[in-house]
C-alpha cells in the first residue's frame, strides 16, 4: 500500500508548487557556492549518423566519437559502432573528455587504433566539471562483425569538443545539507540535456554529495544509505515529478522524511519542466 507525501513551506502535507518561484520555496539560509560560468543554450539536438557500410576502422572510430553528441536512449546511436558484447558493457556515463576538436588517429596495427586529443576539461562520473589543459591518448580495438568493422574495446565515457559540450550537457544544482542540517549546500553537476534529467538528478541525490564535499565535511545527505527507487525512472506527468521510494529499503522518521523532501524539492526546482514534486513511499 502506498502513501502519498507532499511538502511545502506552509504545511507538512500539501502539494509542493514550484511554478512561478524565483528561488527555492522555503525559508532558511542557503550556502552560496561558486558561480557557474555562463554558457550559451540552444534547442539544437544533434542527430549523428550511424555507421556506414564498409567503413574503415578510422571512420568507425570518428563516427563513434561524433555520435557522443546524442545521449538519447543512453547513447543508442554511438552503441551502433560497437560490437555487441562491448555495446552491452560500455558505460558512457563514466565521464566526459572535453577537447578542442583537433583529434588525430594512429594505427598500432590493423585492429588497434589510438585517438590523441588536446583536453580542455573533463566531467567525472559524478557529474563534476573540472578545467584541465592536457593531452590524452585513448586506445580502441576493432574486429569485424558480420563483415563490418566494429569497436570491441576501449575506454568508458565519451569525447565531446568544447564548443558542442554546452549544447549536449547542462548544469543542475543539487542540494545537500550542512552537517547540522540547518543550511542547504549547493552541488553543481553536469548531466546530458533533455535526456532523463529528472531521473539523473534524483539518482545523483541518492548517491550523495560530491566526494570533495563529503570528504571535507561540508555536506551530508538526508537520504538514508540504502534507499532505493521502486522503478529506475522518475517520470514527469503534467509537470509533477513522481518519485516512488521503496520504504522497505530504509527507515526514516518524520524529521528525516521532511529533510529529505525539502532536499529533493530544492534540487528539482531548477528544472524548467517541473512544477510539482510528489514522493510516494511503497
Amino acid at each position: 500500500m502506498r502513501s502519498r507525501i507532499f511538502w511545502a513551506a506552509s504545511t507538512a502535507v500539501v502539494a509542493l508548487l514550484l511554478a512561478g518561484c524565483t528561488g527555492i520555496p522555503y525559508t532558511g539560509g542557503v550556502n552560496k557556492g561558486v558561480p557557474v560560468a555562463d554558457v550559451s543554450t540552444s534547442d539544437i539536438q544533434y542527430l549523428p549518423a550511424g555507421p556506414a557500410v564498409d567503413s574503415s576502422p578510422e571512420q568507425i572510430l570518428r563516427g563513434f566519437v561524433d555520435a557522443a553528441t546524442s545521449p538519447a536512449g543512453e547513447w543508442a546511436i554511438a552503441r551502433q559502432y560497437l560490437a555487441p558484447d562491448f555495446a552491452r558493457t560500455w558505460n558512457p556515463s563514466a565521464g566526459v573528455v572535453i577537447d578542442r576538436g583537433n583529434r588525430s588517429i594512429s594505427d598500432q596495427n590493423s585492429t588497434s587504433f589510438t585517438l590523441s586529443t588536446e583536453v580542455e576539461a573533463s566531467v567525472d562520473a559524478q557529474g563534476n566539471f573540472k578545467a584541465a589543459t592536457t593531452t590524452t591518448d585513448l586506445k580502441y580495438s576493432f574486429a569485424k562483425v558480420d563483415g563490418q568493422w566494429r569497436i570491441t574495446g576501449g575506454p568508458n565515457g565519451v569525447v565531446i569538443d568544447a564548443t558542442t559540450f554546452p549544447r549536449v550537457f547542462s548544469p543542475s544544482t543539487l542540494y545537500f545539507y550542512s552537517p547540522n542540517f540547518e543550511n542547504l549546500v549547493p552541488d553543481v553537476r553536469w548531466f546530458p540535456a533533455r535526456s532523463a534529467t529528472t531521473t539523473r538528478v534524483v539518482a545523483a541525490l541518492m548517491r550523495g554529495p560530491s566526494t570533495w564535499l563529503s570528504e571535507s565535511g561540508v555536506a551530508v545527505n538526508s537520504i538514508p544509505i540504502g534507499a532505493t527507487l521502486v522503478a529506475e525512472a522518475v517520470p514527469v506527468e503534467a509537470g509533477a515529478a513522481l518519485i516512488n521510494l521503496d520504504a522497505r529499503s530504509f527507515k526514516a522518521g518524520d524529521i528525516t522524511t521532511n529533510r529529505m523532501l525539502r532536499q529533493i524539492a530544492a534540487s528539482l526546482s531548477g528544472l524548467a519542466d517541473i512544477s510539482q514534486v510528489e514522493v510516494l513511499f511503497a
